[in-house]
């Protein structure tokens, strides 16, 4: 959920929180964070590196 607060007004110090954390999200936790995302900011990069979102 962290991350997706730091989505909202992406700096350097969140990119590099973004690329540590990544890595230990399980696929659940990844779509919830790609549909949070994109709900706000559906241009984000970090999407680019996620799954998907979901269409459901």
């Amino acid at each position: 959920m962290q991350l997706f607060y730091k989505a909202k007004a992406t700096r350097d110090k969140d990119e590099t929180d973004f690329e540590a954390v990544l890595p230990l999200l399980d696929a659940p936790a990844r779509t919830w964070l790609a549909d949070a995302i994109n709900a706000i900011a559906p241009d984000h990069l970090w999407l680019r590196r996620l799954p998907p979102v979901s269409r459901t």
